[in-house]
């Protein structure tokens, strides 16, 4: 249809009222003829005005019918030559295209979410109320097995108990997790399950692997030179056994022989001591009274304790506490502090957070992240068990120990323990 929409428009329903008009008027003046061709009239203007509605409706179907069945490669054309109808079939249209761009690239989005979680080797199923499975992916389906379609007793377990750690028969240690959410109006649990085991394992042969290496190094460090000393001693001795001079330099060597060996003793009695360290003794401590004590132990005006607010307490053993905080003042003043700070505060989540700041040398970068290796130290004069015994107690109490330092300026340590 060429003409413009208006004017047709016009045009049928200023035929529909004159042709009514004139019916009426037909009837009042009793003219048969003339009624039945203003009918006539009347009923091709209807017919028209209904041709144009349906031929509106057709292009609002077409639309809703492709976007019913995701055919959003509809070419939308008006269906008559106006300017307001053609304006909105292409508003319709622009809609229709950036409909089917956002849904390619959700589409290639969750294609590449779900080949994602596909090759992970984090187990993440997806389970109803009732525990029963909907979906999972290559790792859990290996894990549960391919016919499986209930989570796992264990599983179920660790979600009721609220135990994120789990060891299962075969020697595997998961550590379990879920999050609620509602899912299609129905409530619905993401279940990820990571086994730790390998991990775990990977951990402690790595600890392993640099306790032998210091092992090794001190050990070496002590009896290299005592066999280099006593392979000499037993050449003097039998070059010249009666010479005066020649059991002066034995007697020698035999005392550095037994510094050696008291120094080896010393290290192994070290190491004793962290491999021995006895399980936290837990009872309430005051941090005002904790705080008060090594005041008076410690009895130096360069070191300030502040408890924000009193009367605070915590659960943990208090001769093992104090210890870490005897260490890390000690290796301040060895760091020539003048001023050192030990606070206490309420941490953000349930428990208490020291923090132990001094004004020292600091300590390199280089080195910051050795400082709690077990004999690992810069001191001449140090056995490098202190801050490993410090961390060892902290580990023990289920906190977590940190040092921040800045070289030439001075060394912060952060403690957080649990409120048990």
């Amino acid at each position: 249809m060429n003409r413009r929409y208006p004017l047709m428009l016009i045009f049928l329903i200023a035929l529909l009222a004159v042709s009514l008009t004139a019916t009426v008027l037909a009837v009042n003046a009793s003219m048969p003829f003339l009624t039945v061709a203003s009918l006539l009239f009347a009923i091709s203007a209807c017919i028209g005005l209904y041709r144009l509605h349906l031929r509106q409706t057709e292009t609002i179907r077409r639309a809703a019918d492709s976007i019913a069945q995701g055919d959003l490669t509809i070419n939308l054309r008006p269906p008559f030559a106006d300017s307001e109808i053609a304006h909105q079939c292409t508003r319709l249209a622009d809609a229709i295209h950036d409909m089917r761009l956002r849904l390619s690239e959700t589409e290639a989005r969750s294609i590449y979410c779900s080949q994602l979680l596909e090759e992970v080797d984090t187990a993440v199923a997806v389970a109803d109320t009732r525990h029963s499975i909907e979906w999972t992916n290559r790792a859990a389906r290996a894990l549960f097995g391919i016919d499986a379609v209930s989570l796992p007793s264990y599983v179920v377990k660790a979600l009721d108990d609220g135990t994120p750690l789990v060891h299962i028969a075969d020697g595997g240690d998961l550590n379990i997790s879920a999050v609620r959410m509602k899912l299609d109006g129905s409530e619905k649990f993401i279940v990820t399950i990571r086994d730790i085991h390998t991990a775990v394992e990977h951990t402690e042969a790595e600890a392993w692997q640099k306790l032998i290496r210091v092992l090794t190094h001190e050990i070496m460090n002590s009896i290299t030179p005592v066999i280099s000393l006593s392979g000499t001693l037993c050449e003097r001795m039998n070059s010249a056994p009666d010479d005066p001079h020649t059991r002066e330099i034995i007697h020698q060597g035999l005392d550095v022989i037994n510094r050696r060996c008291q120094g080896l003793t010393t290290f192994v009695g070290n190491y004793r001591k962290l491999t021995r360290m006895p399980r936290p003794s837990l009872a309430t401590v005051s941090i005002d009274n904790l705080f008060n004590d090594l005041d008076k132990l410690l009895h130096a005006p360069d070191i300030t304790f502040t408890a924000s607010p009193l009367g605070m307490t915590i659960r943990a053993d208090r001769s093992q506490l104090e210890q870490v905080f005897i260490n890390i003042i000690r290796n301040a003043r060895e760091a020539r502090a003048t001023h050192i700070s030990v606070s206490a505060s309420p941490a953000p989540r349930a428990g208490m957070s020291f923090t132990i700041s001094d004004n020292g040398t600091g300590i390199l970068p280089d080195v910051i992240n050795r400082i709690f290796v077990p004999f690992f130290t810069t001191k001449t004069e140090g056995s490098g068990i202190g801050l490993a015994l410090c961390r060892q107690i902290i580990v023990m109490h289920g906190g977590n120990i940190s040092a921040e330092s800045e070289y030439g300026k001075g060394t912060t340590f952060r403690i957080y323990l649990p409120q048990k």
